[in-house]
C-alpha cells in the first residue's frame, strides 16, 4: 500500500502526523479461527441440482435430505472431495451470495435455472442430521398401509352371479384408450 498513501490520506483528509503508532500492546498474538461449519459448492452444469430437499422442518428452514446417487449435487460434492452423505441436515443458507430473509425467496432462487449457481450450506450436527431422517422416514411410514404385505396377500376373492330382471343401466362406461 505504500505507493498509495498520498491518495488514502488526502482521500480521507488526513496527515500523516494524525495517524498513531501501533504500539508493543497494540500487537497481539495471533488467534485461531475457529472452524466454519459453512461449505459453499458450484454448481455449473444445466442440469436439476439434484438435492432432496425437506420444505417443512419445524425450524422454517430449507433443509437436505440427501444427495441421490448420479445427481449434479453428489458430483459437485465429490470434487471438492468432500462426502455427500455430511450435508445429511444442511440448512441453505445463501444462493449466489445472497441470504435471503424468507424461504419462499430462497426457494425461487434454488428454482433458477441460471449457472453458475453458488449454494452456501451450513452442515448441521449429528443430531440435527438424525432428526430430519427421522422426521423423512416418519413422513414416508404415512403414507404405507398398516396392513403388513403379507396379510394383503392373503386376501381371498370370490365371484357372484348377479342376474338383471330388468333393463337398466349399470353405471359403467367403457372407452378406447
Amino acid at each position: 500500500l505504500s505507493p498509495f498513501w498520498d491518495v488514502l490520506l488526502r482521500t480521507a483528509k488526513l496527515e500523516m502526523v494524525d495517524l498513531d503508532e501501533a504500539g508493543h500492546e497494540d500487537i497481539v498474538a495471533a488467534a485461531p479461527v475457529e472452524q466454519s461449519n459453512l461449505v459453499e459448492l458450484v454448481w455449473r452444469e444445466h442440469l436439476p441440482l439434484g438435492m432432496n430437499l425437506l420444505l417443512n422442518d419445524e425450524s422454517g428452514q430449507l433443509k437436505v435430505v440427501d444427495f441421490p446417487r448420479g445427481s449434479q449435487a453428489r458430483t459437485v460434492c465429490e470434487a471438492k472431495n468432500l462426502s455427500p452423505d455430511g450435508f445429511k441436515g444442511a440448512t441453505i443458507v445463501a444462493v449466489n451470495g445472497i441470504r435471503y430473509q424468507n424461504d419462499d425467496d430462497l426457494f425461487e432462487a434454488l428454482k433458477d435455472p441460471a449457472r453458475p449457481k453458488t449454494i452456501q450450506f451450513e452442515l448441521a450436527d449429528t443430531e440435527a442430521a438424525e432428526r430430519v431422517r427421522k422426521f423423512v422416514e416418519e413422513s414416508e411410514n404415512m403414507g404405507k398401509p398398516k396392513v403388513p404385505l403379507k396379510d394383503i396377500l392373503k386376501r381371498e376373492f370370490k365371484c357372484r352371479q348377479v342376474t338383471f330382471t330388468e333393463p337398466t343401466d349399470l353405471g359403467i362406461e367403457f372407452a378406447n384408450s
